[in-house]
């Protein structure tokens, strides 16, 4: 499976709450849901969320318990802001333990071909509409839309 986090913008919320929501990556309030693609085929297998725009996305997958879910031995795919864990495979920063530059861009360059299915999923979730639009109604009703 290859996972990763996506935000649906939403109005500004009460000054109470606002930090919680305000995502620094996209400088917006935000909800966050993860989406997990099949490997074989362009479907989803895994949805989770919502959770406020703030969350990363390797906090998201510790809190739904995906990596409970797993088989003994089993990998997830993902993107940098999943690195750290035993359980994923991202791609490798520079220097990473003695290996060679070349080495290191072939195995991003193969691992990106293989991620951008899930890109290619959430573009197609987002040409519908379906977290692109504000969300304009109470947070409560997001999940069940």
């Amino acid at each position: 499976m290859v996972i990763d986090g996506t935000e649906c913008p939403i109005q500004r919320p009460n000054s109470s709450i606002q930090r919680t929501y305000y995502s620094g990556k996209s400088k917006a309030h935000t909800i966050k849901y993860e989406i997990g693609v099949s490997l074989l085929e362009p479907q989803l297998v895994w949805v989770s969320g919502p959770v406020p725009g703030s969350v990363h996305d390797l906090t998201l997958t510790r809190r739904n318990k995906l990596f409970r879910k797993l088989i003994p031995g089993e990998r997830i795919l993902g993107d940098i802001g999943y690195v750290g864990h035993p359980r994923m495979i991202t791609p490798l920063k520079k220097n990473f333990k003695n290996l060679s530059e070349r080495i290191r861009r072939l195995f991003n360059k193969k691992l990106g071909k293989i991620r951008v299915r899930v890109e290619h999923v959430l573009h197609r979730i987002k040409v519908f509409d379906c977290f692109k639009r504000e969300w304009r109604h109470n947070l409560n009703y997001h999940q069940v839309a």
